[in-house]
């Protein structure tokens, strides 16, 4: 195998097989893939296989030699606004401290009888010991437990419930709590912020004709019972009018409700696995499991 690199597809290495070094012509090229390895041969921890139910390995790049281990970069410790600006006062008044001592030590050099360098430095800290008091030591417990403080009502704030589990916030760390204060505007990149990478079919317009609601929870407003989407059997009404529609041939709409389904039923390059007899979509798009299940 390669030497392990940062790459995540910058792998390679070389196989040898006992009695795969022919060299007669007919098997030159299968000679050559097999016994070079690319990324291609290299399956990372926790993919799926797809198309087959067992593969033969090797355990390679484990430990220090992994991609994720290799990818670890020392960072800089983050400080906030508020730390950096308390330690900038603290090495102010520091410096005041260190040049008042510096001065009496000075005048009683002037003033006194003792003008060796030792006496010097004696008075100098004999008054480092009387002054030191201006320097706020105890500003930073009060601003560690502070910080503790608002962590705890983090983690006891009610409007920062997930509805769905009844699980409040947990702050793991309390450097950077008083920064959320400052928070103005958030940026994000990805829709799954917003969607939660929950893709679910929820409507559909056939003939000009909407279908109904597929999804079986609404958001809180239509909890609140402004609407539910849901029947009396439980089911929502898209899934119940669809059903009607393709149990009866004579509908207006079955050959074109039929179609439509059948087209997200086929068209897709997901793989279906039997759980508890109940079918699993997996594929590595979220939309094409999002339409295997409304169709099924």
């Amino acid at each position: 195998l390669d030497p392990p690199k940062v790459g995540f597809d910058d792998m390679g290495g070389k196989v040898s097989l006992g009695g795969s070094a022919s060299s007669s012509p007919s098997n030159h090229s299968d000679e050559a893939v097999g016994n070079r390895l690319s990324s291609e041969n290299f399956a990372p921890r926790g993919c799926v296989l797809r198309n087959t139910a067992w593969l033969v390995a090797v355990a390679a790049y484990v430990g220090d030699e992994s991609k994720s281990r290799l990818k670890v970069a020392v960072v800089d410790a983050k400080f906030t606004n508020l730390q950096v600006y308390l330690n900038r006062c603290i090495l102010g008044l520091v410096g005041v401290l260190a040049f008042f001592c510096l001065y009496a030590a000075s005048m009683a050099q002037l003033v006194g009888d003792d003008s060796s360098f030792e006496d010097f430095v004696v008075c100098y800290f004999q008054y480092w010991i009387i002054l030191y008091q201006i320097v706020p030591i105890s500003l930073y417990v009060c601003f560690e437990i502070v910080k503790l403080l608002l962590g705890l009502q983090i983690n006891l704030d009610p409007q920062m419930m997930d509805p769905d589990t009844r699980q409040f916030a947990l702050a793991r760390t309390a450097d950077l709590v008083e920064e959320m204060g400052q928070v103005q505007h958030i940026f994000s990149d990805k829709t799954g912020t917003i969607t939660r990478n929950e893709m679910r079919f929820a409507r559909c317009c056939i003939e000009s004709q909407d279908l109904g609601e597929f999804r079986e929870e609404l958001d809180d407003a239509c909890k609140d019972g402004i609407k539910t989407g849901l029947t009396e059997a439980g089911a929502p009404d898209g899934v119940v009018f669809t059903r009607r529609v393709l149990s009866d041939k004579l509908h207006k709409l079955f050959e074109q409700t039929h179609r439509f389904f059948l087209c997200l039923a086929v068209c897709h390059s997901a793989q279906v696995e039997l759980q508890d007899g109940k079918p699993v979509f997996t594929g590595s798009s979220p939309d094409e499991v999002a339409f295997l299940d409304a169709a099924s």
